[in-house]
């Protein structure tokens, strides 16, 4: 994906911007951890959304931490044992996501980007990916594209946008919701493949804490990149 000179500089502005609240985040976890990071309300309620109790003592107050602060540090930050569920969890999640290929109105391949359905026939993906109902019109959704248990590449099944049934697009949020057509020309459906549920609950992780990030870098076969929540 390449992204234009405006959406770079205003990158670079939104990040220059941000650079005092991400240094007294980055200082705030390598002082006092992953729970003094972010505000006590967004970690009480990433807590409680790990069926967690909230902590008792403030916060904010980063030293001495308190036996059940430590407990809940180690919860959330530092235990290595993850219920095997997590693996069934990244399989299901992993086959919402698709590769998005944008092509032009011939079928010129121009760019790749990445995507995933958030319901039976709707796919999220950048502004700066697709930006226009035309563009979708002409792009497709690839499923699939992925190394099997041996490494060899599968191809995938591919899928057109369907954006005269939905289109909805932001650039300052940088997101697009479009339509994907229920089947292809070979018969294909949409079937089985699930969607990867929206969840407006808040809770989902906080500053300093690691997400897996599943995507298609450069257009490149699925790949998962582990990173840890931007202190931002």
């Amino acid at each position: 994906m390449v992204l234009k000179l405006e959406q770079l500089v205003a990158t670079e502005r939104r990040y220059e911007a941000r650079t005092e609240a991400r240094t007294a985040a980055e200082q705030a976890l390598g002082t006092g951890g992953i729970l003094y990071a972010d505000s006590l309300e967004r970690v009480r309620r990433r807590l409680t959304r790990l069926a967690a109790p909230a902590p008792a003592v403030a916060i904010a107050e980063p030293s001495p931490p308190s036996p059940d602060l430590i407990g809940l540090e180690r919860l959330i930050g530092v235990s290595n044992f993850i219920d095997v569920r997590f693996l069934r969890l990244g399989v299901a999640v992993a086959r919402t996501v698709a590769r998005v290929v944008v092509k032009d109105a011939s079928g010129l391949i121009l760019e790749y980007g990445t995507g995933f359905l958030v319901a039976p026939r709707l796919l999220l993906t950048n502004h700066h990916v697709l930006e226009t109902p035309a563009q979708a019109a002409a792009s497709a959704a690839e499923f699939g594209y992925e190394q099997d248990l041996t490494g060899r590449v599968q191809v995938g099944t591919s899928f057109g946008f369907d954006p005269d049934t939905l289109f909805v697009t932001d650039p300052a949020l940088d997101y697009t919701l479009v339509a994907v057509q229920p089947h292809n020309a070979d018969g294909a459906t949409l079937d089985g493949i699930g969607w990867s549920r929206l969840v407006g609950q808040e809770g989902k992780a906080i500053k300093g804490e690691f997400v897996n990030i599943i995507q298609h870098p450069g257009g490149q076969p699925k790949a998962l990149a582990p990173a840890r929540q931007p202190a931002d």
